[in-house]
C-alpha cells in the first residue's frame, strides 16, 4: 500500500509514471553536466587589468611620469591588422595616445597579452586630485570601425609633488685673481670733503689734514694737476641737484685754494692745474650705500628695487620714507654723497705698489662711506683695484667694485665671467621655480618677502617670481621688461667672456648655472658638460645635480649632491633627492640640518614635515607642519591636499592645523 501509495503519489504530482521518472532524471543529469562543461566558454570575456607604478603618482621633473602594465584578454578583434591604442587622463588632462601595432602583440587573438609601456604629461596643477584612468580601443588598419574597451579607472592619485621643490638656483664660482705687488706705481694724492645740506655751513677748518697732504704733494711734485669732482644726492629736483653740485665744486675749489695759500702752499697752485667735474645725480653712489648697509636684506631689495623702478623723484623719496619707515635713516645714506673729492696727481709721481694690508685699508675706506667708489680708479692701479675687489669680503660689496671697475677698464675681459656671476646672484630678488604649481619661496633666501605678483617671463614651463609685495609693483609690464633687460645683461657678461675664453671652466660652470636658472636646460648640460671634462668641481657637481633632478632623474641627481661637497645650502636639494630616493632617514637628517640653519623658510619646514610623515614620526610631523604654517599660511591648502599626509588625513590634529587657511 505504501508503495503503491509512492507511486500513486508520483505520478499524481508529476503526471508521469516510474520509468517516465527515472528517463527525465538521467536527461537532466546529462543536460547539466553539459551546462557546467560548457559554462567557461558562455562566460563574458576577463576585464582588461592595469597596474601603475608609481602608486601615487608622483611628479618627476617637470612631468607626471609613469609605466602601466595592460593585461589584456584574448578578443578576436585581434585577429585583424590594426593597432591598439591606449589614453591615460586625469581628469580634463589628456596624455599623448600610445600606440601598439598589431606585430608587436604576439598571439593576441588566441591569449590576449599583457604590455609594460611609460607614460609621460608636463605636470599642471589641475591635474592634483585626480585618479588615473586610462581610455583604450582597437583600431583596425583597415579603416573599419574598431572597437572600444571598459575604461580602465581608478588605477592611481595624483600626485606626490615633492619632486618640484627642488631649488634651481645655480652655483656660480669666482675666478682667482694672482697679485704680487707691483714694483712702481702712481702716486696720487684722493681725498673726500664732505658738504653739509647748507653749503653755507661747510666747516673750513675741518679738513686741515688733507690740505697738508695735498700740499706737500704740490711741493714736491710742482707739475701736479688738481681735479675735484663735485656731488650731489639724489633728493630734490633734478635742476636743483645740478645746481648743488656745481655749487660745492666751486666751494671746495674756492676753500681748497685758500686752505692752500694759508698754509704756504699758495705758490704752488694756479689756475691751469686744477680742473672741475660734476655728477648731479649720485645714483651709483646711494646704491652702493644702501648694499654696504646694515638695512634687513627685504629692505635692501625693495629700495634697490624703487631706485631702478623710479618715475619721479618726488614719489621715490615718499617710498624710500615708507621702506625705511624713518627719514632720518634715509637721511644717512644721503649725506655722505654731498660731497667733493679731490685728486692730485703728476706724470713722474711713483710710490711702491700696496700690499695687500694697504688695499684692505683703502677697501674699510670705502665701506666706512669716508671715500667713493669713484676714487679708486685715481687710488689704485689696475691690478690694485682688481686685487680690492678680490679681497672685498661682502658680496654685495663685490659687486659694487667690480661694476665700478669695468667702467674704468671695460676691455679686461678676465672679470666678465666673475660680473656675470655676482650680477645673477644679485638676481635674487628674482625666483625661479618650475611649474604653474610651484610654492613661492622655494629655497635658501627666497620666502623672506611675500611675494603677490608673480610675472611670466616664459609662457612655457616656468616663472618667475619677482621678490616685491604686490603693493610695490604699480606696473607688473614694465617691471617684466627690466627684468628681462637684467637678465640679458646678464647673459651679456657670460658671453663675453666666453668669447675671449671658451675653454675656460669656471666660466663654463656659470654659464651652466645662469641657464639652468633660466630654464635654457639643454644649454646649460652642455656647458657643464664641458666644464666637467676640462676641471671637476663641487660648483659643476652641484649644477649638474640640479640638472637632473629637474629632468627627473632624481637618482643620478642625488650621485651628484653626494659629490658637492660643502657647498651652501647642499642640504635642501641634497634632502630632497634622498627622500625621494627613499633614503628617508639620510633626507630628514639633511633637511633638520638646514632648517637649524634657516629657521626663518616656511618650506623647509615644511619638507622637515614631509620625511617625517615618511619616517612615521607623527610627533615631528606634526611640529614643522605647524611651524610651516606659521612661516606660510598658503602651505596649509597645500598640505591639506598633499598625497605625502594622506596617512594623516583622518587625523584630528592635522586637520586642525590645515583647516580655513
Amino acid at each position: 500500500m505504501l508503495k503503491k501509495r509512492s507511486v500513486l503519489g508520483f505520478e499524481g504530482i508529476f503526471g508521469i509514471s516510474v520509468r517516465q521518472a527515472l528517463t527525465f532524471s538521467y536527461r537532466y543529469y546529462i543536460a547539466t553536466l553539459l551546462a557546467v562543461l560548457l559554462l567557461p566558454l558562455m562566460a563574458p570575456a576577463q576585464d582588461p587589468h592595469a597596474e601603475v607604478s608609481p602608486k601615487p603618482l608622483e611628479v618627476q621633473g617637470d612631468s607626471v611620469r609613469f609605466t602601466v602594465t595592460i593585461t589584456m584578454p584574448k578578443d578576436r578583434v585581434f585577429k585583424h591588422d590594426g593597432k591598439y591604442i591606449i589614453r591615460p587622463e586625469l581628469g580634463d588632462i589628456q596624455f599623448a595616445p600610445i600606440e601598439i601595432p598589431s606585430s608587436q602583440l604576439s598571439d593576441a587573438p588566441g591569449n590576449g597579452f599583457t604590455i609594460e609601456v611609460t607614460a609621460s604629461a608636463l605636470f599642471d596643477e589641475d591635474m592634483i586630485g585626480n585618479d588615473l584612468e586610462i581610455v583604450h580601443k582597437y583600431s583596425y588598419k583597415d579603416g573599419r570601425k574598431g572597437k572600444e574597451f571598459n575604461d580602465m579607472d581608478g588605477l592611481a592619485e595624483c600626485c606626490i609633488t615633492t619632486g618640484t621643490l627642488f631649488s634651481i638656483k645655480g652655483q656660480y664660482e669666482l675666478k682667482q685673481f694672482d697679485y704680487t705687488p707691483a714694483l712702481s706705481a702712481p702716486l696720487k694724492v684722493v681725498a673726500q670733503i664732505d658738504f653739509p645740506v647748507d653749503i653755507a655751513t661747510f666747516p673750513v677748518n675741518e679738513h686741515q689734514g688733507k690740505v697738508v697732504v695735498i700740499g706737500n704733494y704740490l711741493k714736491a711734485h710742482p707739475e701736479a694737476t688738481i681735479t675735484i669732482r663735485g656731488f650731489a644726492s639724489p633728493e630734490g629736483p633734478v635742476e636743483r641737484n645740478r645746481e648743488l653740485s656745481i655749487e660745492r665744486t666751486e666751494v671746495a675749489k674756492e676753500w681748497l685754494t685758500r686752505a692752500l695759500k694759508k698754509e704756504g702752499y699758495g705758490k704752488y697752485l694756479s689756475n691751469t692745474n686744477i680742473n672741475v667735474e660734476t655728477t648731479a645725480e649720485d645714483w651709483f653712489g646711494f646704491v652702493q650705500g644702501v648694499r654696504n648697509s646694515g638695512l634687513e636684506q627685504e629692505k635692501k631689495t625693495r629700495i634697490l628695487h624703487a631706485v631702478s623702478a623710479r618715475e619721479s623723484l618726488e614719489k621715490l623719496e615718499d617710498d624710500l620714507n615708507k621702506i625705511v619707515g624713518d627719514p632720518e635713516v634715509v637721511e644717512e645714506y644721503m649725506r655722505p654723497l654731498r660731497r667733493a673729492t679731490i685728486i692730485a696727481s703728476a706724470e713722474n709721481a711713483f710710490r711702491e705698489g700696496y700690499m695687500v694690508e694697504q688695499i684692505d685699508s683703502v677697501n674699510t675706506m670705502v665701506k666706512k662711506g669716508d671715500m667713493p667708489v669713484s676714487a679708486l680708479q685715481d687710488a689704485f692701479t689696475q691690478e690694485e683695484y682688481l686685487q680690492a675687489y678680490v679681497r672685498n669680503d661682502a658680496e654685495t660689496g663685490r659687486l659694487t667694485l667690480l661694476t665700478a671697475y669695468t667702467k674704468v677698464y671695460p676691455s679686461d675681459m678676465r672679470v666678465y665671467s666673475d660680473l656675470g656671476a655676482l650680477t645673477a646672484v644679485d638676481l635674487d630678488k628674482i625666483d625661479v621655480v618650475g611649474g604653474d604649481d610651484a610654492i613661492v619661496g622655494v629655497g635658501f633666501s627666497r620666502d623672506l618677502v611675500d611675494i603677490d605678483g608673480e610675472l611670466d617671463l616664459n609662457n612655457d614651463k616656468f616663472k618667475f617670481k619677482y621678490k616685491a609685495k604686490e603693493e610695490d609693483v604699480e606696473d607688473p609690464e614694465k617691471l617684466k621688461l627690466k627684468i628681462k633687460a637684467k637678465l640679458d645683461e646678464t647673459e651679456g657678461y657670460f658671453v663675453k667672456a666666453y668669447e675671449a675664453e671658451p675653454t675656460d671652466p669656471v666660466l663654463l660652470n656659470n654659464l651652466g648655472a645662469f641657464y639652468i636658472s633660466t630654464g635654457k636646460f639643454d644649454e646649460a648640460k652642455e656647458y657643464l658638460d664641458q666644464a666637467a671634462e676640462i676641471r671637476e668641481s663641487e660648483g659643476v657637481h652641484y649644477n649638474l645635480g640640479v640638472y637632473h633632478a629637474r629632468m627627473g632623474d632624481f637618482e643620478l641627481a642625488l650621485k651628484y649632491f653626494e659629490k658637492a661637497g660643502d657647498v651652501e645650502g647642499i642640504e635642501y636639494n641634497r634632502g630632497i633627492a634622498r627622500l625621494l630616493t627613499g633614503d628617508v632617514v639620510g633626507g630628514l637628517e639633511d633637511l633638520q640640518k638646514f632648517e637649524q640653519a634657516n629657521p626663518e623658510h616656511g618650506i623647509t619646514h615644511y619638507l622637515v614635515a614631509v620625511a617625517a610623515a615618511r619616517a612615521n614620526d607623527e610627533w615631528l610631523m606634526h611640529e614643522n607642519l605647524k611651524e610651516a604654517i606659521d612661516k606660510e599660511a598658503r602651505l596649509a591648502d597645500i598640505a591639506e591636499e598633499d598625497l605625502e599626509f594622506r596617512m594623516y588625513w583622518g587625523d584630528d590634529t592635522f586637520e586642525d592645523m590645515t583647516d580655513d587657511h
